[in-house]
């Protein structure tokens, strides 16, 4: 709308503006994720990582859609000793990272009721595989992709499937190894289980921070689910100690090919939280 003299009319001019602005903000909120589900997680029993470093090919396998591999040198957020590996020889180069973790809690509440064992009556717990990876084309998305995501607990994972959450089972277990001093970790999932042994060593105790990882994740019915862990550990500590693995599938061969598995710190203590949002 305009005046006689052709000049445009303010007011219409302010409204179009709002409206413009209303439509922006419209489109933002249905581009928002809607957490389906939050866990609030109590003190962390355990939590540990085994960081490896995967053919770019393999860690193609099964992602996101929309998402394409980042390889080691362009990649945050991981040990610098795999950036060492990959630069050391040019063949591994283009390799990715990736990781297998291993978190288990003293209680898990999800809507008022809780969970506090797994499998083998041991602590709950969450476990995934995560690839590095990245939106394409563009910015935005989650940095990682969850190639595998697993509880020990069967009564959480049906009361996640009840929101199509990708959650599979595994078994999760942390125990002390009698006649030594030793802590024994084991996760069996995707065929593969993996062993490690090791011992604290107090007086190398990194320091302690945020503990954040965000995956994107297809599901059924052609869901696309971003998963965001929180955890704010109050001790972390160095472990030396041995890895194993064994089995079969995807998972067994991606470690065995590796030219390098870095595992630790382990972390324990303090609360978080997990939200599946879609």
């Amino acid at each position: 709308m305009t005046h006689p003299d052709g000049r445009p009319n303010a007011t219409a001019t302010a409204a179009l503006a709002l409206l413009s602005l209303g439509l922006t903000g419209a489109v933002a909120a249905q581009d928002a994720p809607e957490v389906r589900a939050r866990w609030e997680t109590g003190p962390l029993k355990a939590g540990w990582c085994v960081q490896f470093l995967m053919e770019p090919k393999r860690a193609s396998k099964d992602l996101a859609r929309g998402y394409e591999v980042v390889a080691v040198h362009e990649s945050e957020g991981w040990h610098p000793a795999l950036r060492r590996a990959a630069e050391s020889d040019p063949a591994y180069a283009p390799w990715v990272p990736a990781r297998v973790c291993q978190l288990l809690f003293d209680t898990v509440w999800v809507g008022g009721r809780h969970y506090e064992r797994g499998s083998k009556n041991s602590p709950v717990g969450l476990a995934f595989w995560e690839v590095a990876a990245r939106r394409s084309p563009g910015p935005g998305g989650a940095p990682g992709v969850a190639r595998l995501l697993a509880t020990n607990s069967g009564d959480l994972q049906r009361r996640m499937e009840g929101e199509f959450i990708p959650l599979r089972l595994a078994q999760l277990t942390v125990a002390p190894i009698e006649g030594r001093q030793d802590q024994r970790f084991e996760l069996k999932l995707d065929r593969t289980i993996i062993t490690f042994e090791g011992h604290p060593v107090p007086d190398s105790t990194p320091q302690t921070s945020e503990v954040r990882y965000t995956l994107a994740m297809d599901g059924e019915r052609m869901m696309r689910w971003t998963i965001e862990v929180r955890l704010d550990p109050t001790n972390a500590v160095s472990f030396p100690g041995g890895l194993r693995f064994h089995g079969k599938g995807d998972l067994l061969q991606a470690l065995a090919r590796s030219p390098i598995r870095m595992v630790g710190p382990v972390f324990s203590g303090g609360r978080g939280a997990v939200t599946f949002a879609r």
